[in-house]
């Protein structure tokens, strides 16, 4: 119910449907359960007796009706897929040059494209469990479950923000992406232990530069979630913001591509 009917809609229609007409039938033959149970195969037990055999056929058929009408209303009424939320990098779509071409031929002008700036596995923003990303309050982008400590530059650009605490690191491509590496969960906590910056506010960097290193496992031994979410922090400048997610990504492999 919970994870089909109620979230599509269209076979929760069906599936009302079907109730009736079984529902309907059922009062009419004056179907009785004897036991309370909680719905199942094994409840329909409850229709068994042995002064009324006719009761548990006649349980048997309203289930066949609503099994049968459920699937004929569903055929008739549809099926829509649901939508992910989480907009996921197509890998259909051909990048040449700064522009991004359709299967139909038909161009769009990319803003940006971000690089991988940590080797790991890139997954989605739901599944940082912090809500200000997984929610996409700060804007859209990717998460990456590092296996390497150090943080390389994913575009060519300047350093906007380097926190104190280094476990931030804001970026201006030079195509206008605002790009905000948030290594951590709450690693703010740290004041800086265990991280070691290679760069300087206001500094120029080039794809790959080295920007921060960090020392995983003494951060997981302090009990700090390491997932490190890449925002677009100026999504609404955007049209589309496609992200690669659940796969092993490598130091300057694409990431996220933005498209005015």
């Amino acid at each position: 119910m919970y994870g089909i009917t109620i979230r599509l809609k269209k076979p929760m229609i069906a599936c009302i449907i079907a109730g009736g007409v079984a529902g309907i039938y059922s009062g009419f033959v004056s179907l009785k359960a004897y036991v309370f149970a909680t719905p199942s195969i094994a409840s329909i037990a409850q229709f068994v007796s042995k002064d009324n055999s006719s009761n548990f056929i006649n349980a048997l058929i309203t289930g066949a009706i609503a099994i049968v009408v459920a699937f004929v209303a569903t055929l008739i009424i549809g099926f829509d897929d649901p939508v992910e939320e989480e907009e996921e990098y197509d890998d259909t779509v051909e990048t040449v040059g700064n522009t991004v071409l359709s299967q139909d031929g038909t161009s769009n002008t990319t803003n940006s494209i971000i690089l991988t700036p940590i080797e790991g596995k890139a997954v989605a923003l739901s599944q940082v469990n912090d809500p200000t990303f997984s929610e996409e309050i700060m804007g859209k982008g990717a998460a990456i479950i590092p296996s390497k400590g150090r943080v390389v530059s994913p575009v060519n650009g300047t350093i906007s923000a380097l926190f104190k605490t280094k476990h931030a690191i804001g970026l201006i491509s030079d195509d206008g992406a605002e790009i905000l590496i948030h290594i951590g969960l709450d690693t703010v906590k740290l004041d800086g232990k265990y991280f070691t910056a290679h760069v300087k506010k206001d500094e120029r960097v080039k794809v790959g530069d080295l920007l921060v290193e960090f020392d995983m496992e003494a951060i997981k031994a302090a009990g700090y979630d390491i997932i490190t979410p890449v925002i677009v922090t100026n999504t609404n400048d955007y049209k589309d913001v496609f992200s690669i997610i659940d796969k092993d990504v490598k130091e300057k492999d694409e990431l996220i591509k933005t498209i005015k």
